[in-house]
């Protein structure tokens, strides 16, 4: 899982976080988790980590594209 060049998940996401929208509010959000999943990615444990936290669908839906932005390279 060579993503982004060994760039993390989480790494790549706060990078958005001072953008306005769902996206940076998505970023925000995990700037300000202690507990957000670190090392490898791992869609999943994310998603599990964003429902413990009492995220909505939007939140839920926001992480699904940011998802695949990140796989995609972009």
């Amino acid at each position: 899982m060579d993503y982004q060049q060994n760039r993390t998940f989480r790494a790549w996401l706060v990078s958005y976080a001072q953008l306005h929208g769902p996206l940076g509010d998505l970023a925000r959000s995990v700037l300000d988790d202690p507990e957000w999943p670190q090392g490898a990615d791992d869609l999943e444990r994310c998603r599990a980590r964003l429902v413990a936290r009492g995220a909505d669908t939007g939140a839920l839906d926001t992480l699904e594209e940011a998802w695949e932005r990140y796989r995609r390279g972009r």
